[in-house]
């Protein structure tokens, strides 16, 4: 087996490009707040998620219940997203998921959140 250097090195490229452009998403939350281990888990998850449909989505806040799990701006709405479950085992369902925000900017489908 025959190991291509270059391929090598462009995965090890976009590794560091990804785990900055992650940071940038997911360590202003992790910072700000005091959060347990499975609350983390789910800063991380919605920040991937952010990141893999390529979209201008802010996290913006990161409320105790009742609320919402996270405060998130998108299209300048501030918009409730109760994390539940990301499903990853198919990449084409993030352009479809990318629709699902697209709809989502229909005012009765989004739950606005004022401050």
């Amino acid at each position: 087996m025959q190991i291509n250097i270059q391929v090598l090195k462009d995965l090890i490229e976009t590794s560091k490009t990804e785990r900055e452009v992650l940071g940038r998403i997911i360590n202003p939350i992790i910072e700000k707040f005091n959060l347990p281990q499975k609350e983390i888990l789910e800063v991380c998850q919605i920040g991937k998620f952010v990141y893999k449909i390529d979209c201008e989505i802010n996290i913006i806040d990161k409320p105790k219940p009742p609320r919402p799990d996270f405060i998130i701006e998108y299209d300048s709405k501030l918009v409730g997203l109760e994390h539940t479950r990301i499903f990853s085992d198919n990449a084409g369902n993030y352009n479809r998921t990318k629709s699902i925000i697209e709809y989502s900017e229909v005012d009765s489908f989004l739950i606005k959140i004022e401050p």
